[in-house]
């Protein structure tokens, strides 16, 4: 990237590429509306082709609303730029999201919407005297949006009132505005079906202030919802829920330890003098980012350390300090020596095996965070302060770690992830003879199992989560929100695939998602992915065979599927060859490939003979 240039000199040099970079690093760092919103005006400069080269998502979102939403629409698509998604916007006229949805607008119909956001507050609300019936009506809009548009929603929450007409009597009294506020957003939550999420703007209005949260002279001349200050909140709150919808949220937390995880530096001080818990201001401010970090691990946020120092002097406080909240068992990978923090983090993300862009990089250090933004512009950087009183809040405003679902493999991210590790030292030299019986004997020694069956509601959030976030071992990187996935799977005729392995150290969880539509006689494969983690042990050809199987049943008489190179999957450019398909085209490095059910040629033997996996399917 060009250094010393900003995006509109860029932009005017017709630099797409690093105009592009810059504007996304420009919308992390910036806080003053009126720059944000003019940058999210220069993003319509940039051509189309520049987001694909840059292998950005691109996402149709329908903007609904009973306000005036221009201003937070473009900060959202800016916030939206910073992480890695190019927004495809259709902006409803004002106040008529209601009509939009009943009578299937058909505009709206042909934009064909990703996501439709209900941009609503208290002025929406029709039914004052009946929260039971103002819950029935959104609950038959988001049902009307999603059957008509095939589309996730995401909706503002109501604010409670910053003036409150009973005083404190307010909190116990079944009339007031606040208890039927409450009331409400409660039973929209407990209502929302899997395809809806919120973005939580009466959060947000308590956490900034109430009592400025808008400003009422603006609101009265434009029927803007919030003060210039207060959109970028709502736009960036609501980027981040879009992002953790596809899957775009980050997955591991690195973490410096000298002045970061504790006060002081323990070359210096020693396991006993570096500042943790009671005694001191600074030791609290410290543990109690000790105690969110493990609250961010316990909902499947991996923990890693990266640090400048000796490393039996970075763990001795772990071993002998008892007011240390976490352990050495919470971390998943240690690096500890005094090499540059990018190579290490570089280093961490390959014992891990995730990409770079999954990490959010935690530091005091200044100039540490600038080289790692600077070399690793995909990492996520939190932005501290001198004072470690602040730290938690820091981390927490940044939204890394937002998330819509919470699935099985989250809150066992961090177990999976150790015995993964056990797992490759099983591996550790067998590999390296994968045509002797060593490699084959170890993979016997795991006695894995393959379940594969149909998709199903309970797994839809890790199924869109995984669609979303698999990247190398994609054969197409096709992206689908929820209510595209419930889609295929309502289908009779699509072939549908959830594939969890376990093995004698434990699940792997969910590690592979095979999408299939028909087409006349012909079974479409659209997706095929799979966990890196679980490669060579035969799970590509297993699940073939059950692909055929299910095929076959189905009435087909071909499978056809299709390469689609990104930056990150050329890993799988062979993989249909590799199972036996004829490759009959090619177009842009884009090839399609075809396997005949008809002939009678055996999975087993073009793919699977060396592998020992035991398949269960349950339909």
């Amino acid at each position: 990237m060009k250094t010393g240039l900003g995006w509109k000199q860029l932009l005017q040099e017709k630099d797409f590429e690093n105009a592009l970079l810059d504007l996304r690093l420009f919308a992390t760092r910036e806080a003053d509306p009126n720059k944000l919103l003019s940058a999210a005006r220069a993003i319509d400069r940039i051509p189309d082709e520049e987001f694909k080269n840059q292998n950005f998502h691109t996402l149709r979102i329908a903007f609904l609303s009973g306000y005036t939403y221009d201003l937070i629409v473009n900060l959202t698509r800016l916030f939206l730029l910073s992480k890695g998604i190019h927004a495809k916007v259709f902006k409803g006229e004002y106040g008529l999201f209601e009509q939009a949805i009943l009578t299937a607008d058909k505009t709206l119909t042909e934009f064909k919407p990703d996501f439709i956001h209900l941009g609503v507050g208290t002025e929406q609300i029709r039914h004052r005297e009946n929260v039971t019936d103002e819950i029935q009506r959104w609950v038959s809009l988001w049902t009307k949006a999603n059957s008509t548009f095939s589309a996730s929603i995401i909706q503002d929450t109501f604010i409670e009132p910053a003036e409150r007409v009973f005083g404190n009597y307010e909190m116990k009294n079944v009339l007031s505005q606040t208890q039927y506020v409450r009331r409400l957003n409660m039973g929209l939550t407990e209502k929302a079906p899997s395809f809806v999420h919120f973005n939580d703007v009466d959060y947000l209005a308590s956490l900034h202030g109430r009592a400025r949260w808008r400003d009422w002279k603006l609101f009265d001349l434009s029927k803007i919802p919030a003060s210039y200050e207060n959109l970028v909140h709502i736009s960036k709150n609501l980027a981040s829920v879009f992002a953790a919808s596809i899957g775009r949220t980050k997955k591991c937390l690195v973490l410096d330890l000298d002045n970061t995880l504790w006060g002081g530096v323990v070359g210096d001080l020693g396991p006993e003098g570096v500042a943790i818990g009671q005694g001191s201001p600074e030791g609290e401010a410290h543990l109690r980012l000790q105690h969110y970090i493990l609250e961010l691990k316990k909902r499947g946020v991996l923990l890693s350390v990266c640090s400048k120092n000796d490393e039996q002097n970075a763990k001795e406080p772990f071993q002998t300090r008892k007011d240390m909240a976490i352990k050495l068992s919470d971390i998943s990978c240690f690096v500890a020596n005094w090499e540059p923090k990018p190579d290490n983090i570089q280093r961490i993300a390959q014992e891990l095996n995730i990409g770079l862009d999954s990490f959010v990089f935690l530091d005091d250090n200044p100039m540490e965070r600038e080289m790692v933004r600077k070399i690793l512009p995909q990492v996520g950087i939190i932005e501290l302060s001198d004072d470690p009183a602040e730290y938690v809040s820091a981390l927490a405003a940044s939204a890394f770690f937002e998330t819509v679902s919470l699935t099985k493999e989250d809150l066992e991210r961090t177990a999976l992830y150790l015995a993964d590790k056990e797992r490759q030292r099983a591996f550790s030299g067998a590999e390296t003879a994968m045509s002797s019986n060593d490699y084959k004997k170890v993979l016997e020694d795991l006695q894995m199992e393959l379940i594969v069956k149909p998709f199903d509601s309970d797994n839809l959030p890790r199924i869109t989560q995984l669609i979303n976030k698999t990247n190398q071992f994609n054969l197409t990187t096709k992206r689908y929100t929820e209510s595209q996935v419930i889609e295929r799977m309502n289908d009779p005729r699509a072939l549908t695939f959830q594939a969890r392995l376990q093995d004698r150290f434990g699940d792997n969880g969910m590690i592979s998602v095979v999408i299939g539509t028909p087409l006349k006689q012909t079974l479409e494969i659209e997706s095929w992915l799979m966990s890196c983690r679980v490669l060579k042990r035969g799970v590509e050809g297993s699940l073939f065979q059950e692909v055929v199987k299910k095929a076959k049943s189905l009435g087909f008489s071909r499978i056809r599927g299709k390469y689609i190179p990104s930056a990150k999957n050329a890993m799988v450019k062979s993989f249909y060859k590799e199972l036996g398909f004829t490759q009959i085209s090619e177009d842009n490095n884009q090839s399609e490939w075809e396997f005949n059910l008809d002939e009678d040629r055996s999975v087993t033997e073009v793919f699977n003979r060396e592998f020992p996996l035991k398949v269960i399917y349950n339909d």
